[in-house]
């Protein structure tokens, strides 16, 4: 009986350092996750921004090109108006050149 008793501490033994190592092997996997965790968060953050920035950067070209395009119709309209003004006095000049018929 003293062999078998042996035997099985042995495979005691053997099976407590086992553990030991699997347990050892979890806690570090464990902080693996949580390493990768933090990371994946950092560029889930970082992607946030530049995606943020990106659309900032959309916007204020929107924005200047509206204000660009509000800048040229209003250029239109006043050269329509100096025409119309221009167009106006050459008449008014015509019709102070002319003679009146009698």
């Amino acid at each position: 009986m003293g062999k078998k008793f042996q035997d099985t501490r042995a495979q005691e033994v053997a099976l407590e350092k086992t553990l030991l190592v699997c347990q050892n092997k979890k806690a570090g996997l464990k902080v693996q996750v949580t390493e990768l965790e933090k990371s994946l968060y950092q560029h889930r953050s970082r992607n946030s921004a530049v995606e943020l920035k990106a659309s900032l950067s959309k916007i204020k070209k929107l924005i200047g090109k509206e204000r660009l395009n509000k800048i040229q119709q209003n250029m239109l309209e006043s050269q329509k108006v100096v025409m119309n003004q221009l167009l106006k006095l050459l008449a008014g000049a015509n019709d102070k050149g002319k003679k009146p018929n009698n």
